[in-house]
């Protein structure tokens, strides 16, 4: 039989580091929407569209790449900045299954005017080290293998 006193402090850590996690997602949401009151997107359109910037035109595999997004994600994102006038897509002319991604003078503008820094979770694991990136990642693993 274990000790009381042990598994009460596991389930006191637990609970914890829930709530850590929980005010890490919302700081990461308030900061998304504050970006999106002031210039009308949020922090995954402003990151696309920047990812965009530094290339002359790219397609959409290369930008989920380089955003760690799925492609579905990323062409729903680009639908959206397409219809408002950011970036336009058309199909490359030597393979008609490549869709290439451009960014517009309003795309070009909205960069430009945005913030440079951004209070985005993926800018905070940038900041981490491989080491404390690896720790993350192998315990998102545990949990999801526990949750599903």
């Amino acid at each position: 039989m274990g000790n009381p006193s042990v598994s009460n402090a596991v389930d006191s850590m637990g609970i914890n580091v829930y709530r850590k996690l929980q005010k890490l997602i919302n700081t990461s949401k308030n900061s998304s929407n504050t970006l999106k009151s002031k210039i009308g997107l949020g922090i995954p359109e402003l990151l696309l569209l920047r990812a965009v910037n530094e290339v002359t035109e790219t397609t959409v595999g290369n930008l989920s790449k380089s955003l760690s997004l799925n492609i579905s994600t990323t062409s729903n994102l680009l639908s959206k900045l397409e219809t408002d006038g950011y970036v336009a897509r058309n199909k490359d002319k030597n393979d008609k299954r490549t869709i290439i991604v451009k960014l517009m003078p309003k795309g070009k503008r909205l960069v430009s005017k945005a913030p440079s820094k951004l209070n985005s979770l993926q800018f905070a694991f940038m900041a981490l080290s491989t080491e404390e990136l690896e720790i993350f990642e192998s315990t998102i693993e545990v949990l999801t293998k526990l949750l599903g």
